[in-house]
């Protein structure tokens, strides 16, 4: 991307060679082969990231450092609405998790319930009980409003699974 020092249009690498037809350019033109006609290379540095609550603006200064053509990226605070959405979509990649950790968990339930049924196991050991809590816990945070810590998976396994 090129931009005319002048105005500050941006303007394609392509565009100015073919408004220039009987000039033979370089394959990558420097700003030195660019500047006789007020043009220069626009830079494009990396955009800052974003805080949760931030966005990089679609309107952006375009300034010339140290002789260097760049677009020079701005942060602005979301509004209302976009901060809304973004809680929303947060809020759905929550669900969505628990949901998944919820179903990756099935296989081993139903080998609880089996070790229940052949009496390898009591409902009552505390292990099985923390299982049932847990899925219990992952189904309230299915259906949660807000955003909280999802329960942690049981590290022992009753006897007979």
């Amino acid at each position: 991307m090129l931009i005319n020092t002048s105005t500050q249009q941006r303007t394609w690498e392509h565009d100015f060679k073919a408004s220039n037809p009987n000039i033979s350019f370089p394959i990558t033109m420097s700003d030195a082969d660019l500047a006789p006609f007020g043009y220069a290379n626009l830079n494009y540095p990396t955009a800052p990231t974003p805080t949760a609550s931030q966005k990089v603006s679609d309107v952006n200064v375009i300034q010339n450092i140290d002789g260097t053509w760049q677009v020079n990226y701005q942060l602005v605070d979301l509004n209302p609405t976009e901060l809304a959405e973004v809680a929303a979509e947060a809020l759905i990649i929550y669900q969505k998790s628990a949901q998944d950790i919820l179903t990756s968990t099935d296989s081993t339930f139903a080998r609880i319930q089996e070790a229940i049924t052949l009496g390898l196991t009591s409902a009552q050991d505390v292990s099985v009980i923390a299982w049932i809590n847990y899925r219990k816990d992952l189904r309230s945070y299915i259906k949660a409003t807000s955003i909280g810590v999802l329960p942690t998976k049981p590290t022992t396994y009753p006897s007979g699974t």
